[in-house]
C-alpha cells in the first residue's frame, strides 16, 4: 500500500507540474462551455419543455466543462503504458512488489486528479461570475455531489485501466481509444444531460457504468435529484467499479500469459 501511495504522489507531481496545458485547457473549456450554453439557450428560447430549467441546464454544462480532464470522454490510453505493452518492457513492471492492477489504478488516479484539480475551480468561479453557473441548493446536495464525484473517480479509473489492458489483444489500440470515449460520452450524459433524452432511452443509460461517471454525480449539484437518492447512486458506482476491476484483473491475467518478451 506505501509502494501505491508513493506511485500516486509521483504521479500527481509530474501531472501538476504541467501548469501551461491547463492554463489552455481552462480557456478551452470555457470557450467550449459558452457555444454549449448558448445553444441551449436557443432551444429554450424557442418554448422548449424539458424536465430541467435554463439555469439548471448552464449549471450542468458548466460542471462538465470544469470536470473535463476528469470525464469518460478523455479516456484515451496512457500512452507509456501502451508503448510497455507494445514492446514487452511491460515485463519490468512485473519485477515490482506490488499488484500489477493495482499500480496502474493509482497511475490512472493520480493522472485523472491533477488535471482536475487545476481547472475545475477556475472554471467553477469563472463560470458563476460571469456565465449563469448556480451553486448547489444545498449543503446536503453539495455533500452528495463531493462524495459521488469521489465514486465517479474511482470508477472511470477502473474503466480506463480496463480499457489500456485490452491492448493486450492489439496491435496499437488507436481503434479502441478513439471508438470507446464517442460512446461513453453520450451514454454518461457528457454531451447531453441524461434528462433531456426520450424515456425509452434514459431508462437504458441510467444502468449503464458512465451515468454514474458524469450523469448522477452532476444531478445532485444542479437539484434535479434529491439526496434520499444517495445510497442508490453509490451502491451503483460501487457495483460497476467491482465489475470492471474484476474484469480487467481477468483480462490482466490472461493477457499476460499471453506476453511474450524477446531480447536480452
Amino acid at each position: 500500500m506505501r509502494l501505491l501511495w508513493l506511485v500516486f504522489q509521483m504521479r500527481m507531481k509530474r501531472q501538476l507540474a504541467y501548469r501551461t496545458a491547463a492554463y489552455a485547457g481552462i480557456v478551452t473549456q470555457v470557450v467550449f462551455g459558452l457555444v454549449l450554453v448558448a445553444i441551449f439557450a436557443a432551444f429554450y428560447a424557442n418554448g422548449i419543455k424539458a424536465p430541467m430549467t435554463l439555469p439548471q441546464v448552464t449549471t450542468y454544462i458548466w460542471l462538465g466543462q470544469a470536470f473535463f480532464a476528469m470525464t469518460p470522454y478523455s479516456v484515451f490510453p496512457d500512452a507509456e503504458l501502451r508503448e510497455q505493452i507494445r514492446d514487452g518492457s511491460v515485463a519490468t513492471e512485473l519485477l515490482r512488489p506490488v499488484d500489477l492492477h493495482s499500480l496502474w489504478m493509482a497511475r490512472t488516479l493520480a493522472s485523472k486528479l491533477a488535471p482536475t484539480a487545476l481547472r475545475c475551480l477556475p472554471v467553477i468561479v469563472v463560470a458563476t461570475l460571469f456565465a449563469g453557473m448556480h451553486l448547489p441548493p444545498d449543503i446536503p446536495s453539495f455533500l452528495a455531489w463531493l462524495l459521488t464525484t469521489i465514486g465517479a473517480l474511482v470508477l472511470i479509473s477502473a474503466f480506463i485501466v480496463l480499457m489500456i489492458l485490452t491492448q493486450f489483444w492489439t496491435v496499437a489500440g488507436d481503434g479502441l481509444s478513439r471508438a470507446v470515449p464517442g460512446i461513453a460520452a453520450a451514454t454518461s450524459g457528457q454531451l447531453v444531460p441524461l434528462a433531456l433524452l426520450p424515456e425509452n432511452i434514459r431508462v437504458v443509460f441510467e444502468w449503464l457504468p458512465f451515468s454514474g461517471m458524469v450523469d448522477k454525480p452532476y444531478a445532485f449539484w444542479v437539484g434535479t435529484r434529491p439526496v434520499s437518492d444517495l445510497p442508490f447512486v453509490l451502491g451503483h458506482q460501487l457495483l460497476w467499479t467491482v465489475v470492471l476491476v474484476a474484469a480487467g484483473r481477468l483480462i490482466l491475467g490472461r493477457g499476460l500469459r499471453r506476453l511474450t518478451v524477446t531480447g536480452g
